[in-house]
């Protein structure tokens, strides 16, 4: 049976964590740059749900939606 050192795991999943999260900025910002595609992970939606509504409103708008949303009182300007 083989076994991995004390610690291993936990730094295959982080490191796992984080190739996730830099893969998810690299497809929000082809999405900004008119290549449709936003994902998200439970961290951004939980950490930073202003800068979601933003990104989502900005694509929604630039495919012809007729914006009738407002943020909420932490997401204004």
């Amino acid at each position: 049976m083989r076994t991995r050192p004390a610690g291993a795991w936990q730094q295959a999943f982080h490191s796992a964590k984080q190739r996730r999260f830099r893969d998810r900025r690299r497809d929000n910002a082809a999405e900004l740059r008119n290549l449709p595609r936003l994902v998200y992970g439970w961290d951004e939606v939980t950490q930073d749900p202003c800068g979601v509504y933003r990104e989502v409103r900005e694509v929604l708008v630039r495919e012809g939606w007729n914006d009738a949303s407002y943020p909420c009182k932490r997401c204004v300007p």
